[in-house]
């Protein structure tokens, strides 16, 4: 009895979700146009709408938007909404080369050429300044990971290389000359920057705790600079990489933190509210 019951409930689900798949549209085939500031896909010659709640999958991972490219095979599954398939899922099937020619956008069954909104000169200098702030950051852990051999410093510099990569997608997509680009550990194009390269690693040189105490100025800053840019920014594309960076960041900041404080040592914030900070150290 017990297993005609619990058969009857399997039954129950599979009507249900066949139904609600019924009630859904589901189309599969190559991305042919990628609107990245509408977040918009074409596939098999339909718009797909791409929104916060849409889940992207590629081998059972979850993947940002800004992985998905032309040539890649999907099934998009959502509702349909003024001629625009609006996704609530979209599974990457498989990964193609894309074709000749120039991928276009179609939008109410008008062909058009991707577009790509031009950036502010404020949008533009933000994309600069936070090349060579994420370098900075980089470039300083890598020096202080060679000379006191504490994992955290190098740990924390693949994070901050990932940060640059983001920030010169950016500038790719727009493209920005990228200020850093052939420059090695511990070189800036700007005065500023090479200043403070120079300067804290001389202060991280000193001491372990210095150094640790260098590596949380250094996500202080990197928080407060985001947030600053943020302010700047009209793309959306832009503003999710700076929150990505900001989140990361206050990892970051958390991690040296608890370095110091294991060694006795607590910090206090220089650039940060003492309230913001706190709710960062908390969380």
């Amino acid at each position: 009895m017990r297993h005609t019951s619990w058969m009857a409930v399997v039954v129950a689900l599979l009507a249900s979700g066949a139904a609600a798949a019924v009630g859904g549209t589901r189309i599969e085939g190559a991305i042919s146009a990628i609107d990245v500031e509408s977040q918009q896909l074409v596939v098999a010659n339909t718009t797909v709408q791409v929104t916060e709640q849409t889940v992207i999958k590629q081998n059972g991972q979850t993947i940002p938007f800004e992985n998905l490219a032309v040539g890649m095979t999907v099934a998009a599954c959502g509702t349909m909404q003024d001629g625009l398939l609006v996704a609530n899922r979209i599974t990457v099937k498989q990964c193609q080369a894309a074709g000749g020619g120039t991928a276009r956008m179609s939008i109410n069954g008008t062909s058009q050429q991707p577009r790509v909104r031009p950036l502010s000169p404020a949008e533009q200098d933000g994309l600069l300044f936070m090349r060579e702030e994420e370098k900075l950051a980089r470039d300083v852990y890598l020096t202080l990971a060679a000379q006191w051999q504490s994992a955290i410093f190098a740990n924390i510099a693949a994070s901050e290389q990932t940060h640059m990569s983001s920030i010169l997608t950016l500038l790719t997509r727009y493209n920005v000359p990228d200020p850093v680009a052939g420059m090695g550990v511990g070189e800036f194009a700007t005065e500023h920057f090479q200043t403070l390269y120079t300067d804290l690693v001389a202060l991280g040189s000193q001491s372990l705790i210095n150094a640790l105490t260098v590596g949380a100025t250094i996500e202080e800053i990197d928080i407060v600079d985001l947030f600053d840019r943020l302010e700047d920014v009209t793309h959306q594309d832009i503003q999710r990489v700076y929150q990505n960076l900001e989140r990361g960041s206050e990892n970051h900041l958390r991690a040296f933190v608890g370095q110091l404080a294991s060694r006795g040592v607590t910090y206090e914030p220089q650039y940060l509210d003492p309230e913001f900070y706190q709710q960062i150290i908390g969380g």
